[in-house]
């Protein structure tokens, strides 16, 4: 929530995050397929990290956040809840999951998921032209 001017303290506080991270691995030192940076509106960054078993590592400043039985909405964002898509709020390759449920680590929070099965070459929804009033 802190405000820097200085690319210089941004460039220092980036670098002493990265290694604090890496320090912090040891738990969950896996072969990791995606990682995505996601920055929320009062600038505080997350970092999503799809494990080797499917799951979803959420690492961040978790102080203030509201949190009920299915969902999860720290200050400022990402709100994330259960049977949500994840790739509807990280946006990147590989997290096209669905969110299944959260269990809290030293690390941060794990995101249960699942595999979202899908044919992306089934256009059958396009048949009935009459959903949109014969349009078409």
């Amino acid at each position: 929530m802190n405000k820097k001017n200085n690319y210089s303290e941004i460039l220092k506080d980036i670098e002493k995050w990265e290694s604090t991270r890496l320090e912090n691995q040891n738990e969950y030192k896996k072969e990791t397929m995606a990682v995505v940076r996601y920055r929320n509106r009062y600038g505080d960054e997350y970092t999503f990290t799809k494990l080797e078993n499917g799951d979803v590592l959420w690492e961040g400043d978790f102080e203030y956040m509201r949190s009920g039985n299915d969902y999860i909405d720290p200050s400022g964002g990402p709100f994330i809840k259960i049977g949500q898509m994840l790739s509807h709020v990280v946006y990147g390759e590989g997290f096209n999951v669905i969110v299944e449920g959260f269990t809290n680590t030293k690390n941060g929070i794990l995101i249960n998921t699942k595999p979202h099965d899908y044919d992306p070459k089934d256009f059958r929804y396009l048949e009935d032209r009459d959903i949109i009033g014969g349009i078409i």
